[in-house]
């Protein structure tokens, strides 16, 4: 991803699944650039759940910094928790300021999605001029969200092992065998 000097956004789109109902952290891999240039992170919302960013809307954000410069690592930044439902469509990347062509957000040569996205500006929440792989080969960038899955709450549980236990005693009562 090549740009010349500006402030620009790198995002990728993804879909809730099952188990990562709870967002925890943006991973980004950086292939160039300067170690400890500021980065700031973000989890964005899609409003209307159609997979492009001009409508997202920043949901959380923290402050990271490039570093394992090319060598395709993952930078974990705490960035939550935000828990979503499953199917519900979101956004995760950054923010960063580069100077001179660059190519600073390492590219995920598995097969493409469609997920990758850009947008040059200052405003998270005004991504109206994104660039999105369906108009230009952005393709997946290396920057992942991860979850983690939701775990009731202890009195949800004990609440669910009683209606089991009620459920067994019923079925025991209704088949004559006590």
């Amino acid at each position: 991803i090549s740009m010349n000097p500006t402030t620009f956004f790198f995002l990728n789109q993804f879909t809730l699944v099952a188990g990562g109902e709870t967002i925890t952290s943006v991973d980004i891999a950086y292939h160039e650039g300067t170690a400890g240039t500021p980065v700031d992170v973000y989890l964005w919302s899609d409003p209307n759940g159609d997979g492009n960013p001009t409508d997202a809307q920043v949901l959380a954000s923290a402050t990271s910094a490039i570093a394992n410069l090319g060598t395709d690592i993952f930078n974990s930044t705490p960035i939550g928790p935000h828990t979503f439902t499953l199917g519900t469509s979101f956004f995760v990347g950054g923010r960063m300021t580069v100077s001179g062509p660059l190519f600073p957000i390492a590219g995920d040569t598995s097969p493409s999605a469609g997920q990758g996205c850009l947008a040059t500006g200052a405003n998270p929440n005004d991504l109206s001029g994104a660039i999105t792989s369906t108009t230009v080969d952005v393709n997946n960038l290396m920057i992942r969200a991860t979850g983690i899955a939701i775990i009731p709450e202890p009195s949800s549980i004990v609440l669910a092992g009683l209606g089991i236990s009620f459920a067994l005693i019923v079925r025991v009562l209704r088949s004559g065998r006590v």
